[in-house]
């Protein structure tokens, strides 16, 4: 049971989840494989934020306390902005990795590709997350869907290719 240090009260919240560290060891880990082409041993320091201990505040003194995480359920998922973004940026992190794997011929427009897309899709993301609390439900999954899929899009569309065709072109005459 988790109480609380100073008042001993049992309305303890986790303030980030397992989830979200999660989300974070695996984009750096493939950040890693992106710009080296490669993992070795040393890439395994990216799953150090799994073992931190977690942010913990007592609803009813609102102290803060740092604690490792509980082994509920509710401690999987909190819900907060950031498990918003790194779940919404997963289908984008996916697109890229599935993009470097299938079309390797990039030449050093890789170098400018990776963060410059990463912060355009972290920038429509961090957008809609914030502006989505005030919007209805059916508005929010619409606009939702149309942002992870622009993101992906955008990912394709920009990636650069040495020589030769570009990778929208490459994918449908591979699909037609």
């Amino acid at each position: 049971m988790k109480n609380c240090l100073a008042c001993r009260s049992v309305h303890v919240q986790q303030k980030s989840s397992i989830l979200a560290r999660l989300f974070f060891s695996i984009y750096m880990l493939l950040a890693v494989y992106f710009f080296t082409g490669e993992l070795g041993f040393g890439a395994l320091i990216v799953f150090i934020p799994l073992v931190i201990p977690y942010m913990h505040t007592c609803s009813d003194c609102h102290r803060s306390f740092f604690r490792m995480p509980g082994v509920k359920l509710n401690s999987f998922w909190v819900g907060n902005h950031l498990e918003k973004y790194l779940l919404a940026l997963l289908p984008s992190i996916l697109t890229i990795t599935l993009l470097i794997l299938n079309f390797p011929n990039t030449g050093l427009g890789r170098i400018v590709y990776l963060p410059g897309i990463f912060c355009i899709n972290s920038l429509i993301i961090v957008i809609y997350v914030y502006q989505s609390e005030q919007l209805k439900k059916a508005l929010k999954l619409f606009l939702g869907v149309m942002v992870l899929i622009s993101t992906i899009v955008l990912s394709i569309l920009t990636y650069p290719q040495e020589y030769g065709e570009n990778v929208w072109e490459l994918i449908w005459t591979i699909n037609n």
